[in-house]
């Protein structure tokens, strides 16, 4: 297993974009915050919110989508994938999966649903994008 290494540039990570070279990308910023119920053990000690940043493209390759939206008469669904989620919450956090598990569950259920908002784009945006 390869390690990670993290770049920074100023006051934002960078993450490598290839592991071959050492091209990198910024790190997105935190686009919302979810405030706990009860403490997180993390660690690095406690913490009693997460910041979460916009995932890239990436998840979708490593951990595929983690909900999926049907549609049926007017009525919206959502059927989750719980496993891909936490590796999505992951990736958006930075507090790995083992950490993660340790969440209320009313937590990951408010958790869970700024996700999928960051991912629809309902959340975390100043402007909707446009095709020109």
């Amino acid at each position: 297993m390869t390690s990670r290494k993290f770049r920074t540039e100023g006051r934002r990570p960078m993450i490598p974009n290839n592991p071959n070279n050492s091209t990198v990308i910024p790190a997105p910023l935190p686009v919302a915050t979810v405030n706990l119920s009860r403490p997180l053990m993390t660690h690095k000690g406690q913490v009693t919110s997460l910041e979460l940043r916009e995932p890239l493209a990436g998840s979708f390759f490593d951990h595929a989508e983690p909900f999926k939206i049907r549609v049926k008469d007017g009525r919206v669904d959502f059927d989750y994938d719980n496993a891909a989620m936490m590796r999505f919450l992951a990736d958006m956090c930075g507090h790995d999966v083992t950490v993660l598990r340790g969440l209320a569950a009313r937590d990951y259920m408010t958790v869970r649903t700024a996700v999928t908002d960051i991912i629809l784009g309902l959340t975390g945006t100043e402007e909707n994008p446009t095709n020109s």
